[in-house]
């Protein structure tokens, strides 16, 4: 037995862009993720974002198909692509909705809008340790509902100042280091887990060549 109401009518797809770096992501969240949230206000999702070389990640795209203009070749040859790839729960028309919100933007190209699920998108054994199948499912729902309550958080952080779009800054003194709201998340969301001894998980940031306490 599996969650099979939760797992009915759920599709991803893949929208690759040709803005480059950094400006691509919150280009696409603009310009699509958060007026497909808007304009389907019931809508389930979550979504994630890729830079990667070609041939890597291409399990869900026919990727021989992207148009050159799409790829960002470098000095040596090898080719990147950036994307952003869409899970969602189809309640009304959604699949129309992100079809009419892509067609005649000349700077995103998108893969088929396959079927999927929760739990074939999220490994099971990844996220679950007991893989009997009612407590696996409900696992991988309260995974599902966390990433779309983190994708909501990431659009209502959105801001427009002087016509560029951009991630609000917030300099509490919690959030020192990161300057954003995702510090004091990160942390509330850690402060609960506890390893077997009673330790606390470290809260870690990410910079390019180090990893460090925050």
């Amino acid at each position: 037995m599996t969650d099979d109401k939760f797992n009915q009518n759920w599709f991803q797809v893949r929208i690759f862009s040709r803005v480059p770096m950094p400006q691509q992501y919150v280009d696409l969240l603009v310009r699509v993720t958060k007026p497909f949230q808007d304009q389907s206000k019931a809508l389930r999702f979550f979504f994630s974002h890729y830079f990667c070389p070609l041939g890597t990640d291409d399990g869900d795209t026919d990727i021989n198909a992207l148009p050159q203009d799409f790829r960002f070749v470098e000095p040596s040859g090898r080719a990147w692509h950036g994307s952003l790839r869409l899970r969602f729960r189809e309640r009304g028309a959604e699949r129309e909705i992100l079809r009419n919100l892509l067609n005649g933007q000349a700077d995103f190209w998108h893969s088929a809008i396959l079927p999927c699920t929760p739990e074939g998108v999220l490994p099971p054994d990844r996220f679950a340790t007991d893989q009997q199948p009612i407590p696996r499912a409900r696992r991988i729902r309260l995974v599902a509902e966390l990433l779309q309550a983190n994708c909501r958080l990431v659009l209502d952080n959105l801001q427009q100042e002087a016509g560029d779009w951009r991630f609000q800054e917030n300099q509490h003194d919690e959030n020192k280091r990161l300057g954003s709201v995702v510090k004091s998340v990160e942390h509330m969301i850690l402060n609960v887990w506890r390893h077997n001894n009673g330790a606390p998980f470290p809260i870690y940031g990410f910079d390019p060549d180090t990893i460090y306490p925050l």
